[in-house]
């Protein structure tokens, strides 16, 4: 009987009480916390720093706490986040043996003014021997059509040749590049502290193998030849009034210092294949973001949907970190920002 009596009276009578003590905890005990969220989690996240995500909890986490320059809609179209627009473009060079054939192949180029509109080539000009050609949208179909159509033994021929050293790959190219004549090398790269890429005449590959033997070793090897350079060129226009929650502003230092840090060895971060084929990063203004890409790369945009880092306050610090650095500063209340409409580690005054 008194076990009965137990079910029927004493369990709903404990429940009660279980649930006066939360709400007791709920609505007194916990007012005094401040700028805290809660969330679960499936797993332990494998880092707290978003360049080095690499699981799904951690994604999580991230998805909720940092934004991008850009993500998805609802109807799964990539949209702006911190950038309010971007432009596309491209410039594509065709590099010849001397100006004088640079010059006929403008003129060249200008008798077909008439394809213009359908190959989206904006404008054509040419600077020594090389023939620059500036398209409203990247891609290879259009710069393919024009070079098939001019004289093929006026070109010169390009390779990549990629260099492997023991460190120090950015000094070893810069004395490199003084000491060797800069008309055959069109353009180079650096990959990470021991290796770069240059894109040029194919002679260079055993010039610059002379000139390691001297210059403490390394390993060269030639890789596609490239017949013309297609440059696409992503210009985002970054949002104003967006703010870090310690009330410093966000600008277009803290996506280079992103993009610097994902491409640094030190942090290992799997995003990098994404980034590794941005031949330069340009902030020109507090707003303005300038990308430049070797290549045509169709997942471009998609990647800048990356977690942007503040570099205010990670310059200088090759740490990861143990913590997402942009969560709120206690003293400034978490805000949302406007477009998403959920807590953010950046948001809009």
């Amino acid at each position: 009987m008194r076990v009965a009596r137990w079910f029927i009276y004493g369990l709903p009578v404990f429940l009660l009480v279980l649930i006066a003590v939360s709400f007791l905890n709920s609505a007194f005990l916990s007012t005094g916390k401040k700028n805290e969220m809660s969330m679960g989690v499936l797993g332990e996240p494998s880092s707290l720093n978003p360049i080095q995500q690499a699981d799904s909890a951690a994604s999580q986490v991230f998805s909720t706490i940092f934004n991008g320059l850009l993500k998805y809609d609802e109807n799964l179209e990539i949209i702006g986040d911190l950038a309010k627009s971007w432009a596309l473009s491209q410039t594509t060079t065709v590099v010849f043996k001397n100006s004088a054939s640079s010059a006929e192949a403008l003129k060249m180029v200008e008798l077909w003014r008439a394809e213009w509109e359908g190959w989206k080539l904006e404008a054509a000009h040419i600077e020594g021997n090389f023939l620059l050609l500036s398209f409203t949208e990247p891609g290879m179909s259009a710069p393919e059509a024009i070079f098939s159509r001019l004289p093929a033994e006026s070109v010169q021929p390009l390779v990549t040749i990629r260099v492997q050293v023991k460190e120090n790959a950015r000094r070893i190219l810069k004395s490199f590049r003084d000491a060797s004549p800069a008309a055959r090398i069109v353009r180079d790269w650096v990959e990470s502290g021991s290796a770069f890429e240059l894109t040029a005449a194919p002679e260079v590959k055993s010039e610059i193998e002379d000139w390691l033997s001297t210059h403490g070793g390394g390993e060269v090897s030639i890789g596609d030849s490239v017949p013309f350079l297609a440059e696409p060129l992503v210009v985002f226009s970054l949002r104003d009034r967006v703010r870090w929650h310690d009330g410093k502003p966000f600008t277009s230092r803290d996506v280079a210092f992103t993009y610097e840090a994902i491409m640094d060895d030190v942090f290992a971060s799997p995003r990098k294949p994404d980034f590794d084929l941005i031949q330069k990063i340009e902030t020109p203004g507090l707003r303005t973001v300038r990308v430049t890409y070797r290549k045509p790369f169709s997942p471009a945009l998609s990647s800048w949907m990356i977690s942007i880092l503040p570099a205010h306050l990670l310059e200088g610090n090759r740490r990861s970190g143990g913590h997402p650095i942009s969560t709120a500063h206690p003293s400034a209340p978490a805000r949302s920002n406007s477009e998403s409409g959920r807590r953010t580690s950046i948001s809009a005054s």
